[in-house]
């Protein structure tokens, strides 16, 4: 039998899961590196339960903010803070991207906290990490400097 912690967490990341399986835009070479991190962050848990064991304390207790889709490890937080912004939303990356957004309408991002535009400037962290993690800038912002 698991003890509460554990089944907190286990619901989190139950519910983790499910919200990436929402935005139902995963491309097949991303699959591995979210694999690699779900294992490494439950690898960070067992750990953490052992400590709990030896020392009593309970460190553990915070995982449940490890498998959220805000957690700062799944995000170049350089890269977040650089986005270009309209009416207080971050540009959507993957707009911005050869590989484009997954939205039906293109017109309107699929996530509610982002937004489609285009910006009059990209820096270029935002340029690299969509260049290295996205298949590139898409051609029609290749000039937005």
């Amino acid at each position: 039998m698991c003890d509460p912690t554990t089944i907190r967490v286990a619901a989190a990341l139950d519910n983790f899961a499910l919200q990436l399986e929402g935005w139902n835009h995963w491309l097949p070479e991303e699959i591995p590196t979210l694999v690699l991190w779900i294992n490494a962050t439950l690898e960070r848990y067992r750990n953490a339960a052992a400590q709990d064991a030896l020392s009593g304390g309970n460190p553990r207790f915070e995982a449940t903010g490890w498998f959220t889709t805000t957690n700062p490890d799944l995000q170049a937080l350089e890269v977040v803070a650089a986005l270009p912004r309209k009416d207080g939303k971050k540009v959507c990356v993957r707009f911005l991207s050869k590989r484009g957004c997954a939205s039906a309408d293109p017109t309107v991002c699929k996530f509610p906290n982002l937004v489609h535009f285009e910006p009059a400037t990209i820096d270029p962290i935002v340029r690299d990490y969509i260049n290295t993690k996205l298949g590139g800038i898409s051609d029609k912002f290749s000039q937005s400097s």
